[in-house]
């Protein structure tokens, strides 16, 4: 799992070996909101309020989500309010400076960084890439 934050924004990666099996069988926005809860309680203990949150699934990757906390309404500091929104079987794509990476697959130049739609990595591409650039919903 990896977090990435900006002020009281949130980025939370998934990787599909880490998702219990068993917690995702009572629904899939249910895991969500355990998730978020478990990482309150010991990674992210300022987290506090309402947050739009979008959950991109993919069965390759996993889970992104993304949540936007929404400043226009305020709780006590240990309250938090979740409205999720799940994109199953979502797009995905790996985003990185380097080209080398991926010079013998199909790419998009963006701003200065290659994008290749993760369909298109097997997965021992995609663990060895992953250290050298993102994973992300947006192209």
């Amino acid at each position: 799992m990896k977090i990435t934050r900006k002020k009281e924004d949130f980025i939370i990666y998934i990787n599909k070996y880490e998702i219990d099996n068993k917690c995702l069988n009572k629904g899939l926005e249910n895991y969500i909101k355990d998730i978020i809860l478990k990482l309150k309680r010991t990674r992210i203990k300022d987290m506090s309020g309402s947050y739009k949150t979008k959950v991109y699934y993919n069965k390759i990757y996993g889970f992104i989500i993304n949540m936007f906390h929404d400043k226009d309404i305020e709780y006590f500091p240990d309250i938090i309010d979740v409205n999720i929104k799940i994109y199953n079987d979502s797009e995905l794509y790996y985003k990185t400076k380097d080209i080398f990476l991926i010079k013998d697959k199909k790419y998009e130049e963006k701003n200065k960084e290659y994008i290749v739609n993760i369909k298109d990595l097997n997965e021992k591409e995609l663990i060895k890439l992953i250290e050298h650039g993102e994973i992300t919903n947006i192209v």
